[in-house]
């Protein structure tokens, strides 16, 4: 069994008011134990309609000072969440969402953020700030659904959250690289009692024309059991754990739909930026960019 790191950067936090920061901040608190110090982060700017011309513009734009001072008032509603968890200062900027998150994730282990936000911090949809940090963040990027809780005031006390904890964790995993670390991400992640699924798929390569080849079906799942096997060795090995420390499965068809499915069974999906084109290609905008953009349950993107 690996131990629990003691030397934790901890996680930043992208919060701004909507339901999936609320509920990407829930998730954090919960596994704070895991992930380290959260690090609230708020990013805001002005609308674009404040510079048109008038009639068209806003009657008055407040000075940045005031702006900057009232959503640090806002942020401050985060501090009964916080309140039993190990955590840092929140952050305040006036910039873009995506990128003063990237900046301040190089100093932490891993970035949160829900799948949709609103008000003044521009770029909150996942189509534009998860999309670009998806592709461009160099630590594990946790998506977070909103759970479709409707109380969006941090301040209630002893608010329950809506998005569970990660007690049975799904890997996506091809034999690549991305996804032996995707699955060691877990090991490390995972208590000692949660489950974790490595998870493979395998289908019958696409043919064109009227020569249609056989394929030996045996000899495909053969295959997908060596790969999942292979890679749950190599995790392992690396993380210090026994094999029986992780489930293997394999599945048929395409991955993306594979993995969807099985989302409604976990807690947790965990995948990888890059994969093979072969049995199972995970790679950034086939089934990474499916489920990222629909989750039924928390993804985490490991780079």
């Amino acid at each position: 069994m690996t131990e629990k790191r003691t030397d934790r950067r901890g996680a930043v936090v992208g919060i701004d008011g909507s339901a999936g920061s609320l509920a990407a901040l829930d998730w954090a608190i919960g596994h704070a134990e895991s992930l380290g110090p959260i690090r609230p982060v708020t990013a805001w700017d002005y609308p674009a309609i404040a510079w048109l011309p008038a009639p068209l513009s806003v009657a008055a734009v407040p000075p940045e000072a005031e702006m900057q001072g009232a959503a640090e008032d806002a942020a401050t509603a985060y501090d009964l969440m916080l309140a039993d968890v190990a955590s840092e200062p929140p952050v305040v900027r006036r910039g873009v969402a995506a990128e003063l998150l990237l900046e301040l994730s190089n100093d932490a282990d891993s970035l949160v953020i829900g799948t949709r936000g609103h008000g003044p911090i521009l770029d909150s949809l996942l189509g534009s700030v998860g999309r670009r940090i998806a592709d461009r963040t160099t630590v594990p990027l946790v998506i977070v659904p909103d759970g479709n809780d409707t109380n969006t005031d941090p301040s209630t006390p002893d608010r329950p959250s809506a998005i569970p904890l990660a007690e049975r964790i799904l890997v996506g995993v091809d034999g690549s690289p991305s996804a032996t670390d995707a699955l060691a991400w877990a090991i490390e992640f995972a208590k000692p009692e949660d489950e974790i699924i490595a998870l493979t798929s395998w289908t019958t390569p696409v043919t064109v024309g009227m020569d249609v080849p056989r394929f030996d079906v045996n000899a495909l799942r053969a295959e997908a059991t060596s790969t999942v096997k292979e890679t749950v060795a190599k995790a392992c090995a690396d993380t210090g754990v026994a094999e029986d420390r992780v489930t293997c499965q394999i599945a048929e068809g395409d991955p993306r739909w594979v993995v969807k499915e099985m989302q409604s069974d976990v807690d947790l999906v965990v995948i990888g930026t890059r994969g093979h084109t072969g049995i199972s290609h995970l790679i950034l905008g086939s089934t990474t960019t499916s489920l990222i953009h629909s989750p039924n349950c928390p993804i985490v993107v490991v780079p």
